[in-house]
């Protein structure tokens, strides 16, 4: 609690003005996701209040900050709601006064002539900012949720206060990304007044499968992006260094690192690389298997392969690679962009995500095959019981 004292006694308010522009400061603040940064969204919701709410309305008007005002709460929401809809010049003296008993039914007798002037001139300097007011219609069956109220406030507000044209329609679906809502996104944001490059989606790409929303992985893919330009090694280094905590997978990566800096008598834990990832996977797949991302060597390019009794699959048949065409007369790379993020998906037993990889390789027998070994192997080690069932569960529908 923030307990604000201006002094004065038995008066309501002291905090409005404190608190717009502590609002205000934390709305600059860039939060930082997955490499992506955005600025903390804000939002004031109205139910009901009184004149003190209509200076925390103007205040926050003032600052740019959006307000979704809850018509059918009572008092002060539903005041401003039944004056949003009207030009300015209709907003006067006599009409204020009129709807001042919907305001403060007690206490609307006690309101001075010049208390209602200076009430008005707020109600105006409200109006004029009125594409930073959203009505919500809280009585109305047929109406969404609030939560769609909130965002459509949020892309409206982002609207009038960025003018760059392509950065705003970014802060849009950052917006609509950390919302979770591909909904919106595909009616307000992928819409005929903006052509996306598929390498502007990359960011929110990475956002989207950090945080496991798969449905905006298939927005993104069906709007251009490309894996094989999206999936570089910096990439999928970043998306191993946002595997999710919680998981026996990045637990394991740790213990990779521990290892090395106590073998090595490192003053300090070493920095996640690929070859560190090609050690645990080896150690799931089997010690018959090459390493997928070889430590780096002299300048001679690295020849993946996997062996198995009877069975040679070379880099050219390799079970996880996608079929893409490589350059000339450069030597094959241990990346494969469809591979990586399979592997990626199922070592976090992400199902969804590793559904959409897996459906884009080349071999799908064989990668299924893969990835089902990932999984038994990692339920075995899995000392919680639902993660367990789940990767059998994945392991055998591969």
């Amino acid at each position: 609690f923030i307990l604000v004292d201006d002094g004065t006694n038995g008066r309501y308010g002291a905090e409005i003005i404190l608190r717009a522009k502590l609002e205000k400061f934390i709305s600059q603040q860039t939060k930082l996701k997955g490499g992506v940064a955005i600025k903390i969204p804000i939002v004031c919701v109205v139910l009901e209040g009184g004149t003190g709410t209509l200076d925390t309305i103007y205040n926050a008007i003032s600052n740019n900050t959006p307000c979704v005002i809850v018509e059918g709460s009572g008092r002060a929401a539903d005041f401003i709601a039944q004056v949003a809809q009207l030009p300015i010049s209709k907003i006067t003296v006599s009409l204020i006064q009129e709807k001042l008993p919907t305001l403060s039914p007690d206490k609307c007798d006690t309101f001075t002539e010049d208390k209602i002037v200076e009430l008005t001139k707020q109600i105006q300097d409200i109006m004029r900012h009125s594409q930073l007011l959203t009505i919500f219609q809280a009585d109305k069956d047929d109406q969404h949720n609030i939560d769609d109220a909130i965002i459509q406030a949020l892309l409206k507000a982002s609207l009038r206060l960025d003018q760059q044209g392509h950065e705003n329609w970014e802060h849009q679906l950052k917006l609509a990304v950390a919302w979770n809502r591909v909904d919106i996104a595909r009616s307000e944001i992928f819409t005929d007044d903006h052509q996306w490059k598929p390498s502007d989606l990359h960011p929110v790409m990475t956002t989207a499968l950090i945080d496991n929303k798969p449905a905006f992985v298939k927005l993104f893919l069906e709007h251009g992006v490309h894996l094989e330009e999206y999936a570089t090694q910096e990439t999928i280094l970043n998306l191993y260094n946002n595997t999710d905590p919680s998981c026996l997978f990045h637990g394991k990566l740790a213990k990779i690192l521990e290892d090395e800096k106590v073998r090595y008598k490192l003053t300090a834990t070493p920095k996640l690389c690929l070859h560190h990832v090609s050690q645990v996977l080896r150690e799931l797949l089997g010690g018959f298997t090459k390493h997928l991302y070889p430590k780096p060597k002299r300048a001679e390019s690295s020849r993946l392969s996997i062996i198995v009794p009877h069975i040679k699959i070379n880099v050219q048949k390799d079970p996880f690679r996608s079929s893409h065409k490589r350059s000339h007369g450069k030597p094959p790379c241990s990346m494969d962009p469809v591979r990586d993020l399979l592997i990626w998906a199922v070592v976090q037993n992400r199902k969804e995500l590793a559904n959409i990889f897996w459906a884009q390789c080349h071999d799908c027998i064989a990668a299924a095959l893969g990835c089902s070994k990932i999984l038994k192997e990692l339920s075995k080690e899995e000392e919680d019981t639902d993660p367990s069932e789940d990767m059998l569960a994945l392991a055998e529908d591969f």
